[in-house]
């Protein structure tokens, strides 16, 4: 598999992705479920959040830069999702999964 990819790229630039994208995934999957007081319910850090992390959209995918300076800061968000009482900004998303409304803000 490894091999159709650079097959498609220039190495050394998907060895760094697929390299940078394991490091990210893996941290991100420690995250556990945090009680955030302002929504008063429990925050999950979920498959929608990784790729949120790697993309800006459906189609646009973020810059390198921006995804590993993100990804540093995992654990203060998570802190910060923690103790927090107030939102600065609201971008609020009703949606459905698996037939359960949930609410992405």
């Amino acid at each position: 598999m490894l091999q159709k990819l650079i097959f498609s790229f220039s190495q050394c630039d998907i060895i760094i992705d697929i390299i940078n994208f394991v490091e990210i995934k893996s941290d991100y999957k420690k995250l556990q479920k945090v009680f955030c007081p302002y929504l008063e319910e429990g925050v999950s850090f979920n498959s929608k959040g990784l790729r949120h992390l790697m993309y800006k959209n459906t189609i646009r995918k973020r810059n390198e830069k921006d995804v590993l300076e993100r990804s540093k800061h995992f654990e203060k968000a998570r802190r910060i999702i923690e103790i927090t009482t107030s939102l600065q900004e609201v971008e609020k998303i009703n949606a459905s999964e698996n037939n359960k409304s949930i609410k992405i803000i």
